[in-house]
């Protein structure tokens, strides 16, 4: 997984649909939004996929989703088309197990970089991964994904505040 590719195409779609929210980005790109029947084979299993043919293009989402889940799926499902435009992923059960956990990262990579600015442990220093997901309505998966994914010298930064914060609030 190349993350500076992911990040880069985050950064495109950002700008080339500024101030959108991610239904409205499906809608620029001609998507349906809909929900997976309750009759799916995989309905347990799966939030949400996306379908492109020919003729339609959509994403269906799991009718169980709470409004935090939703965004987070939708936006996942977001990061299949841009990072996998030619994989249908309603199909993605067809396909080898080792390979669709590649392609689940992937997405799941682009939905963390998406979602979370990159400043966004600076601003919560004091929080845990745990909480900083419930503050901001998002799994620990993708905070931690973000969390890995920065730079090695910006960790070491976020260590060092973390440890001099740490330091502060213990000596009072």
């Amino acid at each position: 997984m190349n993350i500076e590719l992911i990040k880069e195409k985050v950064r495109l779609v950002k700008l080339s649909h500024e101030g959108k929210s991610i239904i409205e980005i499906f809608m620029d790109l001609n998507f349906v939004i809909g929900y997976l029947d309750d009759n799916y084979p995989y309905i347990n299993e799966t939030k949400g996929c996306n379908i492109k043919t020919t003729k339609l293009r959509a994403v269906l989402l799991n009718p169980n989703l709470c409004e935090n889940e939703l965004i987070e799926v939708l936006t996942h499902e977001l990061g299949h088309v841009y990072v996998h435009p030619n994989i249908n992923t309603f199909k993605i059960h067809e396909i080898d197990p080792v390979w669709v956990k590649h392609l689940e990262l992937e997405a799941d990579t682009f939905a963390s970089e998406y979602l979370l600015d990159d400043d966004i442990f600076e601003k919560y220093i004091d929080l845990s991964f745990e909480q900083l997901a419930s503050e901001l309505g998002i799994s620990t998966h993708l905070v931690m994904l973000k969390f890995n994914n920065l730079s090695n010298d910006k960790k070491k930064e976020l260590e060092e505040i973390y440890i001099n914060n740490y330091s502060l609030f213990n000596s009072i």
